[in-house]
């Protein structure tokens, strides 16, 4: 699975990204993004190789995250602190933060797949922060199914 992220080059004001913020809720994504694809068999989710997925729906990266990220993960680096003089035009998110934001992000954009019983996320074979996200911008996902690999059942899972 390939995913990518988007971002809105005119970050929203100070109200409008404090009322996005309250409007997403503690949960992060704004109200569910419907899609019709439904893969209905491992089948239907192989012949799905190569097709883009979404975009999702817009989600303001603002201060009052980024500074709640930095007080979980205690990175407290002065290039996300809010009134940060940098070269990206201010602060910045952390990019663990962008990365833990693709379960929200990609809410809604994923297939449903009704024949799966769990899905698990076991990780990534390569992650890239290619551009930073300015503190205040809008950032949404897309993805591409690149592959699939069946897994034989491991017993006791």
């Amino acid at each position: 699975l390939g995913i990518n992220s988007d971002w809105s080059e005119s970050p929203p004001s100070a109200p409008q990204a404090q009322a996005a913020h309250e409007a997403q809720g503690a949960h992060g994504a704004q109200g569910a993004h419907t899609i019709a694809t439904i893969a209905s068999s491992p089948e239907a989710w192989e012949a799905m190789i190569g097709c883009a997925l979404g975009p999702g729906e817009w989600l303001v990266v603002d201060q009052a995250r980024v500074d709640a990220f930095a007080e979980c993960t205690i990175d407290h680096q002065w290039i996300h602190k809010a009134g940060a003089k940098t070269s990206f035009g201010g602060p910045i998110a952390h990019g663990f933060l962008s990365l833990s934001l693709l379960p929200a992000l990609l809410q809604g954009v994923m297939p449903k797949q009704p024949w799966v019983g769990t899905e698990l996320n076991c990780g990534f074979n390569r992650v890239r922060f290619v551009a930073p996200v300015r503190v205040g911008l809008r950032i949404r996902a897309t993805a591409k199914l690149v592959g699939v690999k069946s897994l034989a059942a491991k017993p006791g899972v």
